[in-house]
């Protein structure tokens, strides 16, 4: 049984229902090189890297890091995270504060100030946030 499913650009995610995440495509920079552990609950892909979003807020990435895009944060106050076929990653902190890493060519990792955030999401080349007040 699946929970949450991601795709990447040449690679895709499952995650499954007691935690554990499956991985099938391209490999060729470990995108699909997936921790063993069956402690997460989100899954997101970006071009040629992979998140997961472990039960304990913090978060997990492997794959292709040749623009920093798995240069983690530290924290374990995570409860949302994105990428999607680009070079950059989003992750949204517990109190709505957004957390940006990786490719920053054009603006995508210069994540807005507050803490005003309930979701985050990504793009090629850009970033998104929803604020609380819609």
């Amino acid at each position: 049984t699946y929970v949450d499913i991601a795709a990447g650009c040449f690679h895709s995610l499952a995650l499954r229902a007691n935690g554990s995440i499956g991985c099938w495509g391209a490999n060729s920079y470990g995108q699909c090189n997936v921790p063993r552990e069956n402690d997460f609950q989100a899954v997101a892909a970006g071009q040629r890297h992979s998140l997961g979003l472990r039960l304990n807020s913090t978060i997990a990435c492997w794959g292709d890091n040749s623009m920093g895009q798995c240069n983690v944060p530290a924290g374990n106050d995570f409860v949302d995270i994105a990428a999607i076929n680009g070079y950059h990653s989003l992750a949204l902190r517990s109190n709505g504060e957004i957390v940006a890493w990786g490719s920053n060519r054009y603006g995508e990792s210069q994540a807005p100030s507050g803490d005003q955030y309930v979701a985050v999401a990504t793009g090629e080349y850009h970033s998104l946030a929803l604020k609380r007040t819609g």
